[in-house]
């Protein structure tokens, strides 16, 4: 062929004459598509000594036989490819393929899609001394498979620890869910008021703890509510007391007052009877209204005493004396009083049944409980009568407000009579208050135990079943000291020549008593206030021996002006006339036995015994 190259042009290329020229051997190009064949051309250059003399072309077919193929897949794999190509050409040895998109020359792993097979991963790389590239590649699915086995299995196997982790999740929390409901569920039940309801979870980790806890609290808050009951209980006991005893103080302060100036006009009616009646013979024609008059007023005046004994106003002539030796002097006057059909019997535990008090009004106390116990027991029964020394602690006195702590002398009246209802005992020291049919009781006797009672700062209390009995329980503040001796005799009715001021401020009263000291031979000088009483002594020089004073006065009382007179004057007697007394000084002083008294409604009979008495007692100091 010689040098010329012009025939070889379009068969190969200039570069492959240049490397064949090159080349001591033969040299190969590219791949060349000739119908569904793949063909390749070698050029060898021929050379004379040292000079070229022409080209051997020789053609060369990639295809091989189908047996070869499967022999190449069996040793690569049945999902793996084997291509060659150059440029647009390529070719799995059997077939002509359009080049994949790939590019040839990267020399590393691809993924790219090659027509017919889908995605693929292939690896090209170029054949030494051709201008070949080889590509190895192998499907998305065969490359994939185990990751997919793989990712399958460890799916599998984490949804197995999931259940199993969500399995132990729900089995522990449920071991801590179940006791908080529990212990949620027993809250409410207590909030709801159901406080003896106990979670009872015996468990040994922190739960059971807690719930040991909460059982101690709930039994904590039941004891604790218990305890919040009673007191709200002994809260309302004390405060229906409380209004019961502001309920009789307001009644009691009304009787007072109206006891004050009833006792005014009884006193004027009383010493105007005796006035009169001293002035008339008995067969006198007027002598019996007379005498009707006083007999009337004298009851009159034992209502009005009643009432002050209720209020806690009338004044007292204390004594220390024993509670025991009074019940037993008083024994067979109860006996022929109550009647044979009732029985009396006297028991005393008593080791010092000792009390400073007004004698007559506790004997009053008694003679009262001792009429209602036979006025309960129509058929008869029996009375028992006890005395004992008590001592009456914070926790009794708690829910009684009345009642202060300390020992007493308690005298106990009960009877085996008919009883009473709760709802009569809730009334029955209240004043005018009776279950006896009208005209046979004034509802006056155990309101006047009462106030007796409350007037020597003791108490009493009623214990009363419907036809089992009654029963009354007395205490009066255990006295220490001597026991008193027996009152002196009462003076002889006479009168005197001593100087007497009296001040009174209701007129009429004023009027009568000037009438009967006066008659009595007393120098008699009046006024009606203390002011008066007061300016009168500063303008003149009088001489007095005794003073006779109200002591609920207009202004100054007469405690005041009678302590204003003692110090002008040493040695002055006084003598306080009064239907009650709210003056707590006074009665104090009462009771340390150094005020000379005189109680309204009076006589002229006591009024002058009175005046006597006093005036024949040494001065004071």
């Amino acid at each position: 062929m010689g040098p010329d190259t012009a025939r070889l042009h379009g068969v190969t290329d200039p570069p492959l004459l240049a490397r064949a020229a090159a080349s001591p051997r033969g040299t190969v190009g590219p791949f060349v598509a000739l119908g569904d064949s793949v063909l390749f051309p070698s050029l060898t250059a021929i050379r004379d000594g040292t000079g070229l003399v022409g080209y051997l072309l020789e053609w060369w077919l990639v295809n091989t036989s189908a047996e070869q193929a499967a022999g190449l897949r069996d040793l690569i794999g049945p999902d793996a490819g084997f291509l060659f190509g150059s440029g647009n050409v390529w070719t799995d040895q059997l077939h002509l393929l359009p080049p994949p998109a790939i590019a040839a020359d990267t020399g590393q792993a691809l993924a790219y899609a090659r027509a017919g097979a889908g995605r693929r991963f292939g690896y090209t790389v170029a054949v030494a001394g051709t201008p070949w590239h080889a590509t190895v590649d192998v499907s998305h699915a065969s490359v994939l498979a185990p990751a997919r086995a793989f990712l399958v299995r460890i799916i599998l196997l984490a949804g197995f620890l999931l259940a199993l982790g969500i399995a132990g999740i729900w089995w522990y929390t449920r071991r801590i869910t179940a006791p908080l409901r529990e212990l949620t569920a027993a809250s409410l039940r207590i909030g709801a008021g159901e406080y003896a309801h106990r979670v009872g979870l015996v468990r040994d980790d922190e739960l059971g703890q807690l719930a040991g806890a909460f059982d101690r609290m709930a039994a904590q808050i039941e004891a604790a509510h218990g305890q919040l009951a009673e007191r709200v209980e002994e809260l309302r006991s004390m405060r229906a007391q409380f209004v019961h005893l502001q309920r009789m103080d307001a009644v009691g302060r009304l009787a007072g007052g109206v006891a004050h100036d009833f006792n005014n006009m009884l006193s004027v009616i009383l010493a105007e009877a005796d006035l009169a009646r001293a002035q008339l013979s008995g067969e006198h024609p007027a002598a019996e209204a007379i005498d009707g008059i006083a007999a009337a007023g004298s009851r009159a005046a034992g209502l009005t005493r009643q009432l002050l004994a209720f209020s806690r106003r009338q004044l007292v002539a204390p004594s220390t004396f024993s509670v025991e030796e009074m019940v037993e002097a008083m024994v067979p006057m109860l006996r022929r009083l109550l009647g044979e059909r009732v029985t009396i019997t006297c028991h005393s535990e008593a080791t010092a049944p000792l009390v400073r008090a007004d004698r007559g009004q506790v004997e009053q106390v008694l003679l009262n409980l001792a009429v209602n116990a036979r006025d309960a027991m129509p058929q008869g029964g029996r009375l028992a009568i006890e005395v004992a020394n008590v001592t009456l602690d914070d926790s009794y006195a708690a829910t009684r407000p009345e009642v202060a702590p300390g020992p007493y002398v308690m005298l106990v009246v009960s009877d085996t009579g008919q009883g009473m209802p709760d709802e009569v005992q809730a009334h029955i020291f209240e004043p005018f208050y009776t279950t006896k049919p009208s005209g046979e009781g004034t509802g006056l006797g155990l309101a006047t135990c009462y106030g007796i009672v409350r007037q020597h700062g003791g108490h009493i209390a009623a214990y009363s079943e419907a036809g089992v009995g009654s029963t009354f329980r007395v205490y009066l503040p255990l006295a220490e000291g001597p026991v008193s001796g027996p009152p002196g005799p009462a003076p002889a009715e006479t009168g005197g020549s001593e100087h007497l001021l009296v001040v009174e401020d209701d007129a009429a009263l004023r009027d009568v008593a000037t009438r009967i000291l006066a008659r009595l031979g007393y120098r008699v000088v009046t006024v009606g206030s203390a002011e008066e009483a007061l300016a009168l002594l500063e303008r003149e020089e009088l001489e007095l021996d005794l003073v006779v004073t109200d002591v609920v006065l207009p202004g100054k009382t007469g405690r005041e002006l009678a302590e204003a007179l003692v110090e002008r004057r040493r040695g002055l007697r006084v003598l306080f006339v009064t239907g009650y007394t709210g003056d707590v000084i006074l009665q104090h002083r009462l009771l340390a036995q150094d005020v000379a008294s005189l109680q309204k409604p009076y006589t002229a009979e006591s009024l002058g015994r009175k005046v006597r008495e006093v005036l024949d007692a040494p001065a004071p100091a």
